[in-house]
């Protein structure tokens, strides 16, 4: 039956906090909003820092979004009933102003009944579009400088080999547009992990998964990184110039589910279904020491989370 009835579903998928080129273990500022008067000097003091931005645009490549009576694993999806899913996926740009339609020009039906999980496949390669105003004039890791900085196009890279490897662009120009520039997953920071002690069996920095993570008093979520559907990723953990260590594998998509405290219910009333996603505070912004012109400045900036949202009436 069509849907509807107000209902919200949540799912925020926390990436890697610490997927940077400083070192793993340097003192530094984290978890604080980003503002025009944040001072690379200040906020890498220690060696790095980081503050959370809302990007301008997110570009996520969708595979399937569902409802589930039972809990699903990333190898069997039998409770679900899926609202989108398509094996050649479609990308979808999600921006705080205006977001492309993921599901569009025909209706959807779901059984009625209880729904205590929802679930989704999406590309493990995320896009990201972000411009950033400061104060006074900072300068980029690629040697730019200005008070005016944007993405550039490059892809976040967790080891580079040159400054031109820079995801920002920084200059005296307002009217400069940012370009698309793209993280790749390829493990999640494992929570777990001691940065004092060795890398070592048992004591390893990237997981393939995090579970029961909360992600509001409602609900709480697993991720897992698969290499292909119903198939789990292998994660190699390796060492960039500055001795932190950054993932590699063969990680192509990113499997969810959430469960809900309170499950939601479709029943004969329920007619009508709008989605909807949510990229406050979606990134992170990095500031360090990997500078052409020394000193700190504006490095990389990664995806910390999007939620969407199912709305029913």
């Amino acid at each position: 039956m069509h849907i509807t009835k107000l209902t919200t579903l949540l799912i925020a998928f926390i990436t890697a906090a610490y997927e940077m080129i400083s070192p793993v273990n340097a003192a530094g500022v984290i978890g604080v909003d980003c503002t025009s008067s944040t001072d690379p000097d200040v906020i890498a003091a220690g060696g790095f820092g980081q503050c959370d931005q809302t990007p301008d645009a997110m570009v996520v490549k969708f595979y399937k979004l569902g409802l589930c009576k039972e809990k699903p694993t990333y190898k069997d999806y039998s409770s679900c009933e899926f609202l989108f899913d398509n094996p050649n996926g479609k990308e979808v740009t999600l921006s705080t102003t205006s977001s492309d339609k993921l599901i569009e020009g025909r209706s959807v039906s779901v059984s009625e009944g209880s729904y205590k999980y929802a679930m989704l496949v999406i590309s493990n390669t995320l896009g990201l579009k972000e411009s950033l105003t400061f104060d006074n004039s900072i300068g980029a890791m690629n040697g730019s400088s200005g008070r005016y900085c944007r993405t550039n196009g490059n892809p976040h890279k967790d080891a580079p080999t040159s400054h031109s490897d820079g995801m920002f662009d920084c200059s005296s120009s307002a009217t400069v547009s940012p370009r698309v520039s793209e993280v790749t997953y390829k493990g999640f920071w494992d929570p777990d992990f001691d940065e004092n002690a060795a890398i070592a069996p048992g004591n390893m920095p990237f997981t393939t998964g995090l579970f029961d993570e909360v992600a509001s008093a409602d609900a709480k979520f697993d991720v897992i990184l698969v290499s292909t559907e119903g198939s789990l990723a292998s994660i190699n953990t390796n060492l960039n110039a500055y001795g932190a260590p950054y993932a590699s594998g063969d990680a192509s998509r990113i499997w969810g589910v959430q469960t809900f405290t309170n499950p939601k219910k479709i029943d004969f009333n329920t007619t009508n279904l709008d989605l909807s996603f949510g990229i406050r505070d979606g990134i992170i912004v990095n500031f360090g020491q990997y500078c052409l012109n020394g000193g700190k400045c504006l490095e990389m900036s990664t995806i910390s989370k999007f939620e969407f949202k199912i709305t029913t009436n």
